[in-house]
Parts: structure tokens; C-alpha cells; sequence
């Protein structure tokens, strides 16, 4: 039989009952001007925390604007992390891991974390 295997999880055979649906985007994604026009003009979007890149391509695809034919959309992915936040915990897409018992939840729990995905999106717009 087939195989399968997607990006951080379990490889599935096809003598396997079929495994359930993996929700979480694990690519990074580039919409490049499709008529063939010069790029020349760069959309950089970044997802919410859970989110994933696909959640924008409703966007893009309703995008209208004069230059759209000039236009690349730019939407990296963050890491999947294991996410737990008042009582409960997941793996899910976070650019960093937020620390659950600071006063408001939402403080940075690992600073490292933070730093690579700065560095990371510097290199991106830098290489834009």
C-alpha cells in the first residue's frame, strides 16, 4: 500500500484506518504574481497565534488592487509548540509560548523563542 507522512506527525499506511486530519499548517506560504508580470511589490503577513498561513488565502484571493499583477504575498509559518494555558494543552502553530502565569497570560514565557522568530523575519524582509 501508499504511504503518507506530513511534517511533524505520524507516518499513515494505507492498510492503517485513515488517521485523523491534521489542522495545523506546517508550510510557509508564497503566492507569486501569476500573469507573469514583474514583481515588484511584497505583502509580508503574519498569523495569529493558533493560526496558519492558509487561514489567509480568502484574503488574497479577493485582493483587489490596480498593481495586483505586481504583487507577491509573503506568509511564513510560525513553529508548532506545545501550547497549555488554564488547564488545558495543545500543540498548535505560536510564534513563541506565551507563559500562562504571568498576571495577564500573555507574556513571553521563553525570550529565545521570541529572538529566533525576529531574526527569522528580519532574514525574510531582508531578503525581500
Amino acid at each position: 500500500g501508499g504511504s503518507w507522512q506530513q511534517s511533524g506527525s505520524q507516518e499513515w499506511d494505507a492498510t492503517d484506518s485513515v488517521p485523523e486530519p491534521w489542522y495545523i499548517d506546517t508550510h510557509d506560504l508564497v503566492l507569486e504574481p501569476s500573469n507573469g508580470q514583474e514583481h515588484r511589490f511584497t505583502v509580508v503577513v503574519l498569523h495569529s497565534c493558533s493560526g496558519g498561513p492558509d487561514d489567509f488565502l480568502p484574503f488574497f484571493h479577493r485582493l483587489d488592487l490596480p498593481f495586483r499583477g505586481h504583487v507577491r504575498a509573503v506568509v511564513p509559518c510560525s513553529p508548532v509548540r506545545l501550547e497549555s494555558s488554564y488547564g488545558w494543552e495543545k500543540e498548535q502553530n505560536s510564534w513563541f509560548e506565551y507563559d500562562c502565569d504571568s498576571p495577564d497570560g500573555n507574556a513571553v514565557k521563553f525570550a529565545s523563542q521570541l529572538t529566533e522568530q525576529r531574526q527569522r523575519l528580519l532574514r525574510l524582509l531582508e531578503a525581500e
